[in-house]
């Protein structure tokens, strides 16, 4: 579950972590009771509070502070628990609660491998050539060369850094597609990453944005508040307010000798109440002028403007509404107003998205006006050419079009091939009363074959298909592995993206059938996983639903 670190003001929950201040009070404690100096190469527990433990060989230990943590040790903290370990005399972090790092290191580099929860590093001086400190987690490895920050991960797969002085390299990875993305993370500014298992190209996506003091995790403001040299190094890089950060109160102070005046007044004549309230209004009318708060950072390319319903005006003049493209396309569900403008500019006319319901409503009706187009050419054809007609179905190969992906398309003897880039065809499948068979390729639904609208219910998954063999509907994406068949889809009620295994070795290959799942009936691809001990049936539409094998 994601952690919720709020502020005062209850503003959008941030998981946080790390620290630096600590370094003075734990190091001198260090030195006083031990009287030995951390070395370079030396990594220490220098502060505990709550349940902490550490593994080791598979093993529970006892820890204490000043305990020295050796090579592939682990440590865990527990609820309302943290606890900040110096990597060596100039690297320091600090765990947040029920948190799992493992630390490594190898001479003079340093690896952290957060598997869970969320820390605050703080690297006091800048790494000399020969050094590296880098924090991974499952999609991202941080690399740090003399900054400070927050790296935070969860269950559910949201990870995102937040640089809080100097600059950090952000290497993300898409452990499904294997593509590999990098970034700059600059101070003051958060990167999110978002991972796409329904395409092979930019399956990954960061997403960059400032972040304010309201903003900033609890974790890490407290953190800050007890190093104010720290403090002051973050405070120049993000121009960030330090008296916001401290939780400094600017009451205006309270004018008692204003107050008695007034009430001496309550007894005399109106026009000396007059006089004395014009004075003392001229008395109170000057008030210390508050600090002024840090300019909002304009996070909009150049040229777009916000409009006042919550849409955007592009600089070519179109109009973006975030609304639209968030309940139009599912897999972007949970991405705020802006991250959703960049993803628009950056991958729309390459995915053939639309910026607004009046653009969607244009497409549609001329895909309407296309199909009806080719509707009448295939009638026309039909009562021209009825024997070209027959002699396809007698075997004669003929090229299909119409519908989505058609293109390539030909039909033999019952054997469907499709146009490879070689300049010729392979097999990809057969077709039989309407039913495709798929044996290998990759196919997006619905398409037309011989004549045949073939829908996901249209079709049957053979056992002996190629791996890497693949159906397409909308985010629903449904592959042949090594071993068997499965379906990637985008869950509702997560807002992740799921895959489900079918059976090794089902009785019969996966085809259109009926089932009750949550009391309610659906007809399609019906998949079985006796491993998951999960039954699941795919719409035509490209709707997964996912039930319980009873």
């Amino acid at each position: 579950m994601e952690e919720k670190d709020t502020k005062k003001t209850n503003k959008k929950p941030i998981i946080i972590g790390a620290v630096a201040a600590v370094v003075v009070v734990a190091v001198v404690c260090v030195l006083l009771f031990s009287n030995k100096a951390i070395r370079a190469t030396t990594m220490r527990m220098l502060r505990m509070e709550g349940t902490v433990n550490l593994e080791e060989n598979g093993k529970i230990k006892t820890v204490r502070e000043d305990l020295r943590l050796k090579n592939g040790n682990a440590v865990n903290t527990e609820a309302a628990s943290l606890c900040s370990i110096g990597l060596d005399d100039t690297k320091i972090v600090t765990m947040n609660e029920v948190s799992r790092a493992e630390f490594s290191q190898k001479g003079k580099a340093l690896e952290l491998n957060l598997t869970k929860g969320s820390l605050y590093f703080e690297v006091s001086k800048k790494l000399a050539s020969d050094e590296s400190f880098e924090i991974q987690t499952s999609t991202m490895v941080v690399g740090i060369r003399g900054t400070s920050g927050y790296v935070s991960c969860d269950e559910d797969g949201h990870e995102y850094v937040l640089t809080t002085d100097g600059n950090v390299h952000v290497i993300g990875t898409n452990p499904q597609t294997g593509e590999v993305k990098e970034i700059d993370v600059p101070a003051g500014s958060k990167i999110v990453v978002y991972l796409y298992n329904d395409r092979t190209v930019d399956s990954i996506m960061f997403a960059l944005e400032p972040v304010t003091e309201d903003e900033i995790p609890e974790f890490v403001i407290a953190r800050l508040q007890e190093n104010e040299e720290l403090l002051d190094k973050v405070v120049n890089d993000t121009g960030w307010s330090k008296p916001v950060i401290m939780g400094e109160e600017e009451n205006e102070p309270e004018d008692t000798s204003e107050e008695e005046k007034a009430e001496e007044t309550t007894e005399v004549t109106e026009e000396t109440a007059e006089e004395v309230t014009e004075e003392v209004e001229e008395v109170t009318e000057p008030e210390p002028e508050p600090e002024p708060e840090p300019a909002p950072r304009n996070t909009l390319p150049e040229g777009v403007v916000r409009n006042a319903d919550g849409t955007f005006t592009l600089a070519d003049g179109t109009v973006f509404d975030p609304n639209f493209y968030r309940n139009k396309y599912g897999d972007l569900a949970g991405m705020t107003d802006e991250e959703l403008l960049n993803h628009y500019l950056t991958y729309g006319d390459g995915e053939d998205r639309s910026a607004n319901q009046a653009e969607q409503d244009q497409k549609d009706a001329e895909e309407a006006a296309k199909q009806a187009q080719q509707n009448a050419d295939d009638d026309d054809d039909d009562d021209d050419n009825s024997s070209s007609s027959s002699n396809q179905q007698n075997g004669d190969p003929a090229q299909n079009t119409g519908g989505n992906n058609s293109d390539g398309y030909s039909f033999s003897n019952g054997t469907i091939s499709r146009a490879n880039d070689q300049g010729g065809t392979d097999p990809v499948g057969t077709l039989s009363n309407g039913v495709f068979t798929v044996t290998a390729g990759s196919h997006d639904m619905p398409l037309l074959l011989n004549g045949n609208t073939i829908n996901i219910s249209n079709i049957t998954l053979s056992n002996d298909a190629v791996p890497g063999t693949e159906i397409n509907k909308g985010s629903t994406r449904i592959f042949k592995g090594d071993a068997a068949w499965a379906v990637e889809y985008y869950n509702d009620a997560t807002g992740q993206t799921e895959s489900l295994e079918g059976d090794t070795s089902p009785n019969s290959p996966w085809q259109y059938d009926t089932a009750t799942i949550n009391g309610t009936s659906y007809s399609g691809l019906y998949i079985t996983s006796a491993s998951a001990g999960k039954i699941c049936i795919i719409e035509d539409d490209g709707t997964v639903h996912v039930g319980n094998m009873s």
